[in-house]
């Protein structure tokens, strides 16, 4: 054994003390560190691989949860709740800028610059802000600016009018001012005004100025203040004011359009009232004072408008409206001309004595009636008229009239004159700018995903042994419901001390509830290897009670092939994992055993096996002796020491039904809970036999079949003829596939035969007889069978057989004369061989001739019930087996002394009972 550091660990389990110890350390503890990717998942599942894990003792985590499990060398880990972190996935930002913009709005040519806005909104390149706008100037056209000036007219009443009828104010429009005059106050600027008196009164009257004299009446009524009367006038004189005689003067007076009227809106005179002065001022020639003005203009156009070929000059317009270059107006057309193309009318025409040829004797039926025309553009449809029957040829002629259709090509064109106008135009522009301070906003399109990353540290313990490498096909697997192996109870097991037990098993439950029993007799006694959720346990029964010693579940690799051994050397029970030592305990005495069976992958129970395995294994092996530390070590490498073996199994995946004990003992192990992987069919069953087939499994060497418990093919044949069965029988059949190192699980199938007969299933056919010449004497001839006779007896109950012959008397083809009986004697048949069935003692033959042409015929053979077999008989018989005697009273020839022909019918039946 190694020399290993002496450590020494107490543990209480199941209430017995024992010691770990004198052992190397199996497994180093570390603590490694895993970062995983980046994910958009929060909860996710990773995988770490650690070769030779035998333990984790702690997984944590830097963010979130961790759970895991464990599989083999595989640990799971089940992250979740982890704290995530945002991770641009694309998009870019653009930081917001301003920069100054300038821009321009003009007004449509003669708008007014306060159309233009005082601001506007600017929206471009992703900048927006308000643009504040500047002065408006002009940028093109003209403009005359608005005037004033201060204008004095005066109104005045007529003479001895009242000063109120003036107006408060007046309207002024003239040379294109406009206004309104507002009046002073009124004065008097001629006449005179004397109220009436009661007294005598003088009165003078006096014209208005300018008046005549005669116009004063001769008197006068007073009625003034009050005095009425009437005053008689005296002679004229002038009293007050002057006389200015008439006078005229030239006066010029100006009037103006409003901007942008016309000179016709200004009256060709106008009435004036100045200064004592009135009349009418004649207008000049209206001139422009201010402002632009683009006169109207016309002009005298020419347009033409044509025809498509061969148009109507009747479709063309008699007039055309024209708009161009700002003149419009409407152009009549004058009479269309053709400017280019012909015109040739249609025409018609008669043809006569068109002929139409065909050889000669066609006659006129052979000629349409109509042909058609065509040909220098006339076409039309001719009809015969002539027949000509004396020419060269056949000849019919034909006549019609053919037309010749219109040509038009001419182009109808028409020109158009007239005169246009052209309107005055104000193209002033009014332009604005503006500037200001524009911003364009921060644009942001990224776009983001929250990302979780774990850092995971696992504390674990990495065994430092080696586990065995087998092949991949190897060992069998046990489902931990139902399955195991059963190894009967025998003495060479029983061994007291100086024991040795080793398995090769590879578990694959990821957790135990309770326990399961690798190898085990335990019920009261016996050996029990077993894992548990904690570790490994070996029971044995020493002193009256189950010593336990163990080993760490943790260096048990799950799905890994592990090779546990046990010994007890009557002190000292030890247990090795791969060929190392692990665990001992210390106890004297002798092991007891019960009388019960041994189970691999299960424990046996007083009635049903229990604590079922989940895995593989593939070897189990016990020894009488205690192995030393080599060979513990070889055999957890497959090389395995003969000395001492007392049982050796090896299972694989074929070893269903049976493991072979290798050992000189040959203790089979059997499979209990596997399915066959054969199948099995019979085919052409009869009262004989069937045929049993089998379906071909890979691996085996051969195959056994069985029936009703007994071999009865053991090959590589994969079916089988059974031909020698008793009818209406029940058999049962199984077939097993076997291998290197067991047996397959068998499959079975039963067969009922088919009701047996007895009969016969071919009787000789063909008799040949030779001919003889008749002597006078008494003569002997000879008959010979071509066939054999066969008999068939497969009933399920019989009484024996026999087999009569029977002939009738030979008899003349005339029917006139017959030979007597017993001329015809039958020999002994020389074999009975039987093709199939049950074979058993021959049926005994008769030994002498017999005669067959009487009333009973022959028995020739008889089969006892019980002393013979059944099946198919063969009968042979010997050449020339029929022998005829001629007795020349019956035999006779025909009067030619031709042959006569004589002739007999044999008839063979088989008969029940002997």
């Amino acid at each position: 054994m190694k020399k290993v550091i002496k450590t020494i660990v107490c543990l209480v389990l199941l209430g017995n003390l024992f010691y770990l110890y004198g052992h190397p350390t199996f497994a180093k503890t570390l603590s490694t560190p895993y970062t995983f990717a980046e994910s958009t998942n929060q909860n996710q599942t990773q995988r770490v691989t650690i070769s030779n894990l035998s333990q984790v003792n702690s997984v944590t985590v830097d963010n979130g949860n961790v759970t895991y499990s464990v599989d083999g060398n595989d640990i799971t880990l089940n992250l979740s709740k982890g704290t995530g972190y945002q991770v641009q996935t694309g998009g870019t930002y653009t930081p917001a800028d301003s920069k100054t913009v300038t821009d321009t709005r003009s007004t449509s040519p003669g708008g007014s610059s306060s159309s233009l806005p005082s601001s506007i909104s600017y929206n471009s390149g992703g900048y927006t802000g308000t643009l504040t706008g500047g002065t408006a100037t002009v940028t093109s056209g003209t403009y005359t600016p608005a005037d004033s000036k201060t204008v004095t007219d005066t109104r005045s009443t007529s003479p001895g009018g009242s000063s109120s009828s003036l107006p408060s104010s007046i309207s002024y429009n003239s040379g294109g001012y406009t206004g309104t005059l507002t009046g002073g106050t009124a004065t008097v600027t001629s006449g005179t005004y004397t109220p009436a008196d009661s007294k005598t009164v003088t009165d003078t009257r006096s014209t208005s100025p300018g008046g005549s004299s005669s116009s004063l009446p001769s008197s006068i009524s007073y009625n003034s203040g009050g005095y009425t009367g009437t005053l008689t006038g005296g002679t004229a004189t002038v009293t007050s004011g002057t006389y200015t005689p008439a006078d005229s003067k030239t006066v010029t007076d100006t009037r103006s359009t409003s901007p942008g009227g016309s000179s016709s809106s200004l009256p060709s005179s106008i009435s004036y009232n100045s200064g004592g002065y009135t009349g009418t001022l004649t207008g000049g020639t209206a001139t422009v004072t201010s402002g632009t003005y683009t006169p109207a203009d016309s002009k005298t156009v020419t347009d033409t408008r044509s025809t498509s070929p061969g148009g109507s000059s009747s479709s063309l317009p008699s007039s055309i409206s024209y708009n161009s270059g700002g003149y419009t107006g409407t152009l009549t057309g004058g009479t269309a001309t053709v400017t280019s193309g012909t015109y040739t009318p249609a025409d018609s025409k008669t043809i006569t004595d068109y002929p139409l040829e065909k050889p000669k004797g066609s006659g006129p039926n052979a000629f349409p009636s109509t042909v058609n025309y065509n040909s220098g553009g006339y076409s039309g449809t001719l009809t015969k008229y002539f027949f000509c029957g004396t020419c060269n040829v056949d000849v019919m002629y034909y006549e019609g009239t053919v037309t010749k259709p219109a040509s038009d090509t001419r182009v109808w064109t028409k020109t158009y004159s007239g005169t246009v106008t052209k309107p005055a135009v104000d193209t002033r522009v009014w332009t604005k700018t503006y500037s200001g301070t524009v911003t364009k906003p921060a644009v942001d399109t990224r776009t983001y995903e929250t990302r979780y990353q774990y850092k995971v540290t696992i504390n674990y313990n990495q065994y430092s042994g080696t586990n065995p490498s087998l092949t991949t096909n190897a060992g069998i697997n046990l489902n931990g419901v139902d399955q195991y192996f059963n190894i009967s109870n025998s003495s060479q097991y029983k061994i007291s001390k100086n024991i040795s037990i080793g398995i090769m098993f590879k578990p694959t439950s990821t957790s135990i509830d309770s326990r399961q029993n690798l190898l085990s007799d335990t019920e009261g006694g016996g050996i029990a290897i077993t894992l548990q959720p904690n570790f490994a346990r070996t029971y044995v029964y020493i002193n009256g009670a189950y010593q336990t010693v163990d080993i760490p579940i943790n260096l048990i690799g799950l799905n890994k092939w592990n090779y546990i051994m046990m010994t007890y050397n009557g002190s000292t029970i030890n247990m090795y994992l791969n060929g190392d030592f692990v665990s001992s305990k210390s106890v004297t005495g002798t092991i007891a055993y019960p009388n019960m069976d041994w189970n691999v992958g299960a424990e046996p129970g007083a009635t049903s096996p229990s604590y079922f395995f989940k895995g593989q294994i593939e070897n189990v092996r016990i020894w009488n002796r205690v192995l030393s530390s080599t060979e513990i070590s070889n055999a957890s490498n497959q090389s395995y020491s003969t000395s001492g073996l007392v049982g050796a199994w090896i299972f694989d995946s074929n070893t269903t039904g049976k493991s072979y004990d290798i050992s000189n003992y040959q203790n089979d192990a059997i499979g209990k809970g596997f399915s066959p992987t054969i199948t099995m069919s019979a085919s052409n069953v009869d009262d004989l036999g069937a045929t049993l087939n089998w379906s071909s499994v890979s691996g085996s060497t051969s195959y056994l079949l069985q029936r009703d418990g007994s071999q009865v093919y053991k090959g590589t044949n994969t079916s089988y003829i059974e031909n020698a069965l008793a009818s209406e029988t029940n058999y049962n059949y199984s077939i097993t596939p076997i291998f290197t190192h067991g047996e397959g699980v068998s499959a079975t199938k039963t067969i009922t035969t088919l009701v047996g007969s007895l009969s016969l299933e071919s009787v000789p056919s063909n008799i040949n007889i030779s001919n003889v010449v008749l002597n006078g004497k008494t003569q002997k001839i000879y008959g010979s069978f071509g066939q054999k006779l066969i008999v068939k007896d497969t009933r399920k109950t019989r009484d024996g057989w026999k087999i009569r012959v029977k002939a009738t008397n030979f008899k003349s083809a005339d029917g006139l004369r017959t030979f007597p009986s017993n001329s015809i004697d039958i020999k002994p048949v020389i074999s009975i061989n039987q093709t199939k069935g049950l074979m058993k003692g021959s049926p005994t033959i008769t030994s002498s001739n017999q005669f067959i042409d009487n009333t009973n015929g022959a028995i020739i053979i008889s089969a006892d019930s019980t002393d013979t077999g059944y099946g198919i008989y063969e009968i042979s018989f010997p050449s020339n087996v029929l022998e005829i005697n001629i007795d020349p009273k019956y035999g006779f020839s025909n009067i030619d002394k031709s042959a006569l022909e004589y002739s007999t019918k044999i008839t063979w039946t088989v008969e029940s009972g002997n």
